[in-house]
């Protein structure tokens, strides 16, 4: 008997091993087209998967921005419904009813009021920007004053009379 699994045997060459350099560098050419087969697919999927991202992110804004033009509208109508009922119900204080009475009482008191509260936010903001804008220079001249001796104040001061 002779055994054919020793080294005299000539086995098939099997398909993943090639035999020839030709065989090698047709093997390497069919693995090379297969990697990149596979990294274009890859590629395509993270692209796709961006997309869907990008494209959920797109929803979920305008699903936002639907919402918060629903809630402006609900508030919107709920201070006209508010302000509407309050001026007929001051209209029907007087003998007989007049509601342009109310209507005019309520739209004189939410325009001064809507006025007086820009007014006092301005005021506010521009006393602290102007607070913040002092606090500023007085630190620059005490700087000044620590370095130099003197600040530009002082210096143009003396100069000036």
């Amino acid at each position: 008997m002779v055994d054919s699994s020793g080294p005299t045997s000539n086995p098939k060459p099997d398909a993943a091993e090639p035999t020839s350099p030709g065989d090698a560098f047709e093997e390497a050419g069919h693995r090379l087209s297969e990697m990149k087969e596979f990294a274009s697919t890859f590629i395509a999927a993270k692209a796709d998967a961006a997309k869907l991202s990008l494209r959920k992110l797109v929803m979920g804004i305008a699903v936002g921005i639907v919402g918060l033009f629903a809630a402006i509208a609900i508030l919107i109508t709920s201070i006209v419904l508010l302000l509407s009922g309050l001026a007929g119900w001051i209209g029907s204080a007087f003998d007989p009813p007049k509601a342009w009475v109310g209507q005019i009482i309520v739209g004189a008191v939410v325009l001064l009021g809507t006025g007086g509260a820009i007014f006092f936010v301005i005021t506010g903001m521009t006393r602290a920007r102007r607070k913040k804008t002092i606090e500023k220079y007085e630190a620059k001249h005490l700087e000044q004053r620590r370095r130099f001796g003197r600040d530009v104040t002082h210096d143009g001061a003396a100069e000036i009379n």
